[in-house]
């Protein structure tokens, strides 16, 4: 505790020297769409980014007292607008695949490299790569129930403005891509938990990241997911992002596998 506390303090205490400012006070609906703002302000000029997520399953048909980990990791995407071109490498077990991928016109599309392109709708996978969505992330915060007072924080990028913000139920279940109507929506929501932490860059309020952990169990199949996921983001000039040519459409459970 008293190392944190160290730790805490010589922080605070190097923003200050360096001449940044530190967080102040402002309420909860400013924030949201000073956030929101930040997140539009990255979508329209262009990033690159680096994404790393660790999704850990259990229950439902995987034997108890075991879980099945999955690792996804991005370095040198690009996105714009609401649209991104990237490389996707998907770990189990010891085990790597490695897709290209691009997220437009509200589609996924991915190949293994060299084969053809399938698409699939992006609502169903964003599980996936919920920390991407940042046109999802953005109707968060400004929906949010609660946004947090400002906290000192640090990205790639640099310090940063960190806010945790809390998912509406509507945004929750987006962000997890469990379909839910009825009583399994309620039964969701009882146990589905999200926590999103957005950072905005010491000085100049520009995104440098966003950091999502979520939690929820599919009333069908009984599985628990738990998704932590890293996005560190750079300003950047990108050009427009434009779909495939020809993709192929196929379900959602096959847009990695063909």
């Amino acid at each position: 505790m008293r190392r944190l506390l160290a730790v805490s303090l010589l922080a605070a205490g190097l923003v200050t020297a360096c001449g940044l400012p530190l967080p102040a006070a402002t309420d909860q609906r400013t924030e949201a769409r000073t956030i929101a703002a930040a997140i539009q302000s990255l979508e329209r000029h262009g990033a690159t980014f680096d994404l790393d997520q660790t999704v850990r399953l259990t229950g439902g048909q995987i034997p108890s007292g075991q879980e099945l980990q999955q690792q996804m990791t991005v370095t040198g995407g690009h996105l714009r607008d609401d649209d991104a071109s990237f490389r996707f490498r998907l770990s189990v077990g010891g085990q790597h695949a490695d897709l290209d991928m691009v997220i437009a016109d509200q589609q996924l599309f991915a190949r293994s490299p060299g084969a053809a392109w399938r698409t699939t709708p992006l609502s169903y996978v964003t599980v996936l790569f919920p920390a991407l969505r940042l046109d999802l992330l953005r109707e968060t915060a400004l929906l949010s129930p609660s946004v947090s007072p400002a906290g000192l924080g640090h990205v790639d990028a640099g310090f940063a403005r960190r806010f945790a913000v809390s998912a509406a139920p509507e945004q929750l279940e987006e962000l997890e891509a469990i379909p839910v109507v009825g009583a399994a929506e309620t039964a969701f929501l009882r146990t589905a938990r999200a926590e999103v932490d957005v950072y905005l860059l010491i000085p100049g309020g520009q995104l440098g990241g966003v950091e999502l952990h979520l939690t929820g169990t599919d009333p069908a199949s009984g599985i628990h997911q738990q998704i932590d996921s890293r996005l560190n983001v750079q300003a950047a000039r990108v050009p427009k992002i434009s779909p495939p040519a020809q993709a192929q459409l196929v379900d959602p459970g096959a847009i990695l596998t063909g």
